[in-house]
C-alpha cells in the first residue's frame, strides 16, 4: 500500500495516503461461504478459520432453509452473529398489483408528524433521540473529563455507545411496527421522493435524523 502511494502503479497513477486504521475501525466480520447444516449444532456454530462458537439462537431454523452467509458484529452491548437464509421452496414469480383508489394509500412524510395518510390517519414521531439527549450530554461531559487510555475512559465510551444503541434500536422497532401497520391496510403505498441527504445537512438535520 505504501509503494502505491510513493511510486504508483504500472501506469504511474498514485493512490492516496493510507489512512490510520484504529483498533475500533472494523466491527464486523463476514463469512461469504455457505454454512453447512451440520455446522450448526444446538448452541454452537462452526465457523471457518475460527472453530466452534457458542451462541444464543433466537429463532429456530426450519427445514428447507439454507444458511447462505454469516456475519459477526461487535456492538456496544456484546457480540452478534447474523445468518442470512434462503428458502429454495419460495417461487420467484412476481405478482403485479394494479393500483386502484381503494387499494392505494398515499403518505406524506414530515417532522411534526412522522407520516399522514391520504385517509387522514396520523402517526406521531416518537423523537427517541430528543428524549435521550439530556442523558447523552451528561455522559459525554463525563467522558470528556476522563484521561485518554484509562479504563474509566473505556467504560465511559461504552456507556455513551450503549445509549446511542438503545436509541437506534427504539427507532428501528418504531419503523418496523409502522411499516407492518401500513402493509396490513393496503396493497399499494405511494410516497413522495424526499432528498433525505440534503435535508440532513440543513437546519433541520437533528429532527430529520431523529425521525430516521
Amino acid at each position: 500500500m505504501f509503494d502505491r502511494w510513493l511510486k504508483g502503479d504500472s501506469n504511474g497513477k498514485k493512490s492516496g495516503r493510507p489512512r490510520f486504521k484504529g483498533k475500533g475501525r472494523y466491527r464486523s466480520l463476514a463469512f461469504p461461504d455457505p454454512i453447512k447444516p451440520e455446522h450448526l449444532t444446538g448452541k454452537f456454530i462452526q465457523l471457518p478459520k475460527i472453530g466452534k462458537v457458542k451462541m444464543i439462537l433466537h429463532r429456530l431454523i426450519l427445514d428447507g432453509f439454507k444458511i447462505k452467509t454469516a456475519t459477526i458484529t461487535c456492538k456496544a452491548d456484546g457480540w452478534y452473529i447474523s445468518l442470512s437464509l434462503e428458502d429454495v421452496t419460495v417461487p420467484s414469480t412476481k405478482v403485479d398489483v394494479i393500483p386502484t383508489p381503494d387499494s392505494t394509500v398515499s403518505i406524506d412524510m414530515g417532522l411534526k408528524s412522522f407520516l399522514v395518510t391520504s385517509d387522514n390517519q396520523e402517526v406521531q414521531t416518537p423523537q427517541h433521540y430528543r428524549k435521550a439527549e439530556k442523558r447523552l450530554k451528561r455522559l459525554q461531559r463525563q467522558l470528556s473529563r476522563k484521561k485518554k487510555g484509562s479504563k474509566r475512559r473505556t467504560k465511559a465510551i461504552n456507556r455513551v455507545a450503549k445509549t446511542h444503541l438503545k436509541v437506534a434500536n427504539q427507532r428501528k422497532d418504531f419503523h418496523h411496527k409502522t411499516a407492518i401497520w401500513l402493509i396490513n391496510q393496503t396493497q399499494v403505498i405511494a410516497h413522495e421522493n424526499l432528498n433525505i441527504k440534503g435535508l440532513a445537512k440543513s437546519m433541520l438535520a437533528k429532527s430529520v435524523t431523529d425521525a430516521g
